[in-house]
């Protein structure tokens, strides 16, 4: 059976991420539609159908994929809820909602079974890091910018714990919940990097991607692209593969920056989550995070609760 595919929304995020991840997934673009504003088609992805005009679809979606701009995301992602109940629901994260629409969203049961794109729980390169370091006791993420994303991290950790609660506040430049999980929230893609310690030792991602002839940094995660896969390496050692598509391998077999290579592991990380089942992360501690977000800004912590 073919799967049909909505995305309501169009932008970059969209045309950089979530496309390329349901190409990986292998839910072809004949049957993907983008319901956009404009109706423009996407160069790159032109077997992709476009419309304006949500009365001009006339399929039921297997899946519906709300990307939509953030002061429309929730409301317009209600009326997809109502319009399609039968289809699995995946929405981004309402980052600049305001507090009140948070609130009220937190308590909608109609989001229950949303499922969020929030990619950073499952990033590739965290999930190598955080198996080969052992019990980590140590995590830090810095200069990704906005705190959501930690404080999803935070969120995983502790049920991967088996733990509820952490005490999430704000430390001069840092955020940190407990000792030895923080992160600087100020963005510097330049200085981006993620260092985890365990009881097996230390890993730093600074997001490099290298050629088979280069020399390996000890203890520094590295991303190959050969054979049409993306391979993470540590020590020599290969962690994890994935497969990469014509376009991918294309734009990453020569020179990239660091925000290119945390694009990538952004995509795949999409594609866990659009193409696989079970333990996934829920719209509405995307929600929760969200929330969190703003008590830190205002009073300096935040209570974070599974």
């Amino acid at each position: 059976m073919t799967e049909e595919i909505l995305i309501a929304g169009g932008g970059w995020r969209v045309q950089r991420f979530i496309l390329p991840a349901l190409e990986l997934v292998g839910l072809t673009a004949a049957h993907t539609t983008i319901l956009r504003r404009n109706g423009e088609e996407i160069p790159d992805f032109k077997d992709v159908s476009v419309i304006s005009d949500l009365d001009k679809y006339d399929k039921q979606p297997n899946r519906v994929i709300n990307c939509l701009p953030a002061d429309v995301m929730l409301a317009k992602g209600t009326d997809l809820l109502s319009l399609f109940p039968n289809a699995i629901h995946f929405w981004d994260t309402p980052t600049s909602a305001s507090f009140t629409n948070l609130l009220k969203s937190l308590r909608n049961p109609d989001y229950d079974k949303i499922i969020s794109l929030e990619d950073f729980v499952k990033l590739p390169n965290l999930d190598c890091m955080t198996k080969a370091t052992g019990d980590n006791t140590f995590k830090q993420l810095h200069h990704f910018g906005i705190p959501v994303h930690f404080l999803s991290v935070v969120r995983m950790s502790l049920r991967n714990a088996g733990r509820n609660t952490a005490l999430v506040r704000r430390k001069g430049a840092k955020i940190v919940a407990g000792h030895g999980i923080g992160m600087k929230p100020k963005k510097n893609p330049k200085k981006a990097e993620i260092i985890i310690k365990g009881s097996n030792g230390r890993c730093l991602d600074i997001f490099d991607l290298k050629t088979h002839n280069d020399t390996q940094v000890r203890d520094q995660l590295t991303r190959i692209v050969s054979d049409g896969q993306l391979i993470y390496q540590l020590n020599d050692e290969n962690l994890s593969s994935y497969d990469l598509s014509p376009r991918l391998v294309a734009e990453f077999s020569k020179p990239v920056t660091r925000t290119q290579v945390h694009e990538l592991d952004k995509i795949l990380a999409l594609t866990r989550i659009l193409g696989e089942s079970g333990n996934q992360y829920r719209f509405k501690d995307s929600i929760a995070d969200c929330l969190g977000q703003k008590m830190i800004k205002k009073v300096g912590f935040f209570i974070l609760r599974n």
